[in-house]
């Protein structure tokens, strides 16, 4: 199953196919009630994140980032609730303490640096938003994921470990 060019789920039960198709028909046909992205609710001891990395369910980064540990949501869609939570099926509103993402080097001279965050972070959800991004929206996006630490490793047993090691 596909939204746009991004591969989202695949199974060999139709049953399950035709289920994802349902939520995804609907997060996309009320996105503009109740702003969806396409990524994932995650969690690791106990703590919640957004998974922004991929959403194929068969990606081998997302497997592989499973097996060390990491809770990924079965839902492709995080919503944003009226009062800037995020939501998906089965999980209760939270706010991300950490985003996953993938490295964004730096300019010249600063590759090393990862430079995903701040403005580039809130265009990054613009692109993975279903519809527009209005202005209340954008402002209540931009003031819920401000503290979220942004992890962006390209090794799945890293990435767990950095995780893991956050200050709380």
């Amino acid at each position: 199953m596909y939204h746009g060019n991004a591969q989202l789920y695949a199974d060999r039960d139709v049953d399950k196919v035709r289920s994802r198709l349902v939520r995804t028909i609907d997060a996309v046909m009320h996105a503009q009630e109740r702003p969806a992205y396409l990524m994932t609710a995650c969690r690791i001891d106990g703590r919640l994140g957004l998974f922004a990395r991929d959403v194929y369910n068969r990606a081998p980064f997302r497997i592989q980032v499973t097996r060390a540990g990491l809770e990924l949501s079965d839902d492709t869609y995080v919503r944003m609730t009226p009062d800037g939570m995020f939501e998906c099926e089965g999980w209760a509103p939270f706010r991300p303490e950490y985003i996953v993402a993938k490295n964004l080097p730096g300019p010249r001279g600063r590759e090393h640096e990862n430079v995903n965050k701040g403005a580039l972070l809130a265009f990054l959800f613009g692109i993975l938003r279903v519809g527009d991004v209005g202005m209340v929206e954008l402002h209540r996006l931009t003031s819920t994921i401000r503290d979220a630490r942004v992890v962006a490793e390209d090794d799945p047993e890293q990435l767990v470990a950095a995780l893991r090691s956050l200050p709380r």
